[in-house]
């Protein structure tokens, strides 16, 4: 039976913790290692991580619970990594949780050899409401649909081997793990079954930081850092990652609109378009950009981006930032 390193990063996750441990120690697998890394928190998250474990650990399953000062989820999460003793790794947020069946799904995958196995997950929020479903389809753009840490299993030595970590960034750690991840392997299988929860914390770091523009959030930065780490024999086709930065751009323009002032919006619109022009000029001849041509993404998703780049090219997307942003 392989073994699989759970990896949760903590920080003032007193209010969920305890349920996303107790999802992980309820699985019905015998080879499983838990690594909880305490990143400074000022609650009584240990407290409550150290009461969980002993009370629910019924199988004896190898615990680690490190406290480091607070550096951020990028470095605890590599902390877990180098601390990992199993063949396989899985990430969980501190508000998120598993399916009972997480570890037996994805071990009914390893029939053959992949570095990557990802999953479907749920998102839901604070009501118990299903607000989102994702599930990953056979088609070469879907892993690109789940750059995020979880809801997979991750093989250790593929991430040591090629010194594959997060990046300490204000934004896209997750995807700079990712995409560069992925420039190094296609040996990545798709499970079709919801095997995470996410869980929409309004008070999350996502949730407050990203809605409006700073120089924290910048994710200029991360776009040059993982342009520069991707494996020199990338895996990666070129239409796909121009297409994946494209569609970040959009959704980071569109996630900020509403609650940043106009001047700040058109000056990262530019800012992130000439980086575009810069290292992809011949962007706007994508030919993943349409309604239904990045198969298996969501609609939504197609739609924003065909939409965005349409008033990019026709340069009407100055007067829609306008029209939508905050006016001073």
């Amino acid at each position: 039976m392989e073994s699989i390193s759970f990896i949760i990063p903590v920080y003032n996750g007193a209010k969920y913790i305890k349920r996303c441990l107790k999802s992980i120690l309820a699985q019905d697998y015998n080879n499983l290692e838990l690594i909880v890394i305490d990143d400074g928190s000022t609650d009584n998250s240990l407290q409550i991580i150290n009461s969980t474990i002993t009370l629910y650990n019924t199988k004896k399953h190898k615990t680690i619970i490190k406290s480091q000062s607070n550096m951020g989820v990028a470095e605890a999460r590599n902390l877990g990594i180098k601390l990992a003793n199993s063949t396989y790794i899985a990430f969980v947020d501190q508000d998120d949780y598993i399916s009972t069946n997480f570890c037996s799904v994805f071990h009914s995958a390893l029939t053959e050899e992949y570095d990557i196995v990802i999953g479907g997950f749920l998102r839901r929020n604070e009501k118990g409401k299903t607000t989102r479903k994702m599930m990953p389809v056979n088609t070469p753009w879907s892993k690109f649909c789940f750059t995020y840490p979880w809801a997979r299993i991750i093989r250790r030595d593929f991430l040591t081997d090629n010194n594959i970590k997060f990046l300490k960034t204000g934004i896209g750690e997750d995807v700079y793990f990712d995409l560069v991840a992925y420039s190094y392997t296609d040996k990545i299988k798709y499970v079709t079954e919801y095997v995470y929860v996410w869980f929409d914390n309004p008070t999350s770091v996502s949730n407050v930081n990203y809605t409006k523009v700073n120089s924290y959030t910048d994710p200029i930065v991360t776009f040059d850092k993982t342009i520069k780490d991707l494996c020199t024999d990338s895996k990666i086709y070129h239409i796909y990652l121009e297409y994946y930065f494209i569609k970040f751009i959009v959704w980071y323009i569109l996630s900020n609109l509403m609650q940043s002032d106009k001047q700040d919006m058109l000056k990262l619109n530019q800012n992130l378009f000439s980086w575009l022009e810069k290292n992809f000029s011949t962007y706007k001849k994508n030919p993943m950009i349409g309604l239904f041509k990045a198969k298996g993404d969501l609609f939504l998703n197609n739609f924003a981006v065909f939409i965005y780049i349409t008033m990019h090219k026709t340069k009407t997307d100055k007067l829609f930032i306008s029209l939508f942003s905050k006016h001073k």
